[in-house]
């Protein structure tokens, strides 16, 4: 058991704290990514290909230029946890997005900014409401 739990330590020792993306993840994100690191090293992987298409300009053509709140968001959310909800249990994932959550509320609470905005309980809640939409179209 002990030394199982020093592996997951050097995985993620040695994976996250190097990425720039994990210095911008909450504390909860963080913890998340503790807890489930060989989880965490795929979903960084399929994250690539993601973003890949999700930055494509085609993309954003056909929806809108909102990043945060508007058809675009909503298709990054819907998008990427489809992508996850593949090959992945969806209890962790949903996990996952709650803790995104809870790290822009406290965002919000420490007034910082989300992508440019201010992070709001409404956009959360839709970003929930993605989230399943995406874990839905993943299963199926």
């Amino acid at each position: 058991m002990i030394k199982f739990t020093y592996t997951y330590l050097l995985v993620f020792l040695l994976v996250f704290p190097t990425s720039a993306q994990f210095k911008k993840w909450s504390r909860y994100e963080k913890r998340w990514a503790i807890f489930h690191p060989f989880l965490a090293l795929q979903l960084k992987g399929i994250s690539k290909t993601c973003y890949h298409f999700y930055n494509a300009p085609s993309v954003r053509q056909q929806l809108d230029t909102f990043s945060n709140g508007g058809l675009l968001d909503a298709f990054r959310h819907t998008f990427f946890m489809a992508a996850f909800a593949q090959r992945f249990s969806i209890q962790k994932l949903r996990r996952l997005g709650e803790a995104h959550e809870k790290g822009n509320y406290q965002q919000f609470l420490k007034r910082q900014l989300e992508d440019g905005e201010m992070p709001d309980s409404i956009g959360s809640v839709m970003d929930l409401h993605n989230n399943e939409l995406g874990f839905t179209i993943g299963k199926q």
